[in-house]
């Protein structure tokens, strides 16, 4: 399998392959962006998990 990834930005892009030889694109500022969304509570992502699998804040 051939695989190009074109990385237009200033973000790092890694790759893994698991044990059923699955390729796995990690963009770190996709992932970043997401955990600070839902750390902080808010953002589409954090939206979406709330809703579909009926999640809450809990406070610390």
């Amino acid at each position: 399998m051939n695989v190009e990834i074109n990385n237009y930005s200033s973000a790092k892009v890694s790759t893994q392959t698991d044990e059923a030889g699955r390729l796995r694109v990690i963009i770190q500022e996709v992932e970043a962006h997401l955990v600070q969304g839902v750390a902080q509570g808010n953002g589409d992502f954090n939206n979406v998990l709330e809703h579909s699998y009926g999640l809450s804040r809990q406070g610390y």
